[in-house]
């Protein structure tokens, strides 16, 4: 019972922070200057990077770290079209929803006398782990969305009542911290948000060696590669077991085959990626004529290699290949 108590209370303290959140200027009226901001922890200095976004629809997301607002940034901001983008996504999102999924904790919040009255009133968190499940946001998260709505509500005042007179362009955020003396805004500036790695072979030779052989040609029949990673297996919702890379060919357009697949390590990172896709063209000998990378963090990291071996990348976000992921979704699972 006591842990239903203490579960309940949680719960309830993020449906408090959530409608002090959608009364700020920030959730109100999402604006471009005010679509990510900085919120700073003041004790231990850390900081929540707060994404504002209307897509899919209205919502709002806390990146714990430069790295999660990365992943954000290609999924939301710049609508990159990632179907399997909550893999990469490290945060806590919140949005609004007509039905509650609960219930029975939207009974008792009732009984505890708060209601949610209009349209897409009741709040909803996921928390997003990268490799992991989603889930349910735990007491370390309630806090750190409880202090993310005291600092937008206050930030909130201070920007209608004209007294934040900064205006940052990103990667330049503004950035509001509330200490002991009151609510300290400034701009903060994200210097590596736009940069990924790049994987540099120490020559057009040594990618070619790697694979074993330097007569290798673009074979026309096995016309187009679609880089599907990573669709995970997980177990018991703690870490994946695998990784998957998806190979197609594409007989007429619009339309995917899919003719093999290998198996990475996640643990083997970007590296391990670049090394299963090279040792497939090893195996097969086959070279395709075009990479779609699952994202630009992939095809930033690929574009050496792509580019050595006379591969043409692009990132995938049309629908055709909306509809190979769903064909590597099933598979997958299976």
């Amino acid at each position: 019972m006591s842990e239903y108590i203490s579960e309940y209370a949680m719960r309830k303290e993020l449906v408090l922070a959530a409608s002090e959140i959608r009364k700020t200027v920030f959730w109100k009226n999402m604006q471009k200057r005010f679509s990510v901001i900085s919120v700073v922890e003041p004790v231990s200095g850390k900081r929540n990077y707060c994404v504002f976004a209307r897509s899919p629809f209205k919502c709002m997301y806390i990146c714990e770290s430069e790295e999660a607002l990365k992943a954000v940034r290609d999924a939301v901001i710049l609508e990159t079209g990632e179907p399997d983008a909550n893999f990469y996504i490290d945060a806590i999102f919140l949005s609004f929803s007509d039905i509650p999924s609960d219930d029975a904790f939207a009974a008792a919040l009732r009984k505890d006398g708060i209601r949610f009255p209009g349209r897409k009133s009741f709040p909803e968190f996921i928390r997003f782990r990268a490799l992991r499940s989603p889930s349910m946001p735990d007491k370390y998260d309630a806090d750190s969305v409880a202090l993310v709505a005291r600092t937008l509500s206050s930030a909130s005042s201070l920007v209608l009542s004209g007294g934040y007179s900064f205006k940052p362009v990103f990667p330049e955020l503004p950035s509001f911290s509330l200490e002991e003396g009151g609510l300290h805004s400034g701009v903060e500036t994200v210097n590596d948000i736009f940069r990924h790695p790049v994987f540099t072979p120490e020559s057009d030779d040594a990618v070619r060696n790697f694979i074993g052989s330097c007569s290798f040609e673009n074979n026309d029949v096995f016309e187009s590669a679609l880089f599907a990673s990573p669709f995970f297996a997980f177990e018991d919702d703690k870490r994946p077991l695998r990784g998957e890379i998806y190979i197609a060919a594409s007989h007429s357009e619009g339309a995917f085959e899919i003719v093999d697949s290998d198996e990475y390590d996640p643990d083997d990172g970007p590296v391990g990626l670049a090394d299963s896709f090279l040792g497939y063209i090893r195996k097969t000998g086959r070279i395709p004529g075009t990479l779609y990378a699952r994202n630009m963090k992939t095809a930033y990291f690929l574009s050496s290699i792509c580019e050595s071996l006379g591969i043409r990348i692009k990132i995938a976000h049309s629908s055709p290949v909306y509809d190979f992921y769903a064909m590597c979704l099933v598979k997958a699972e299976e």
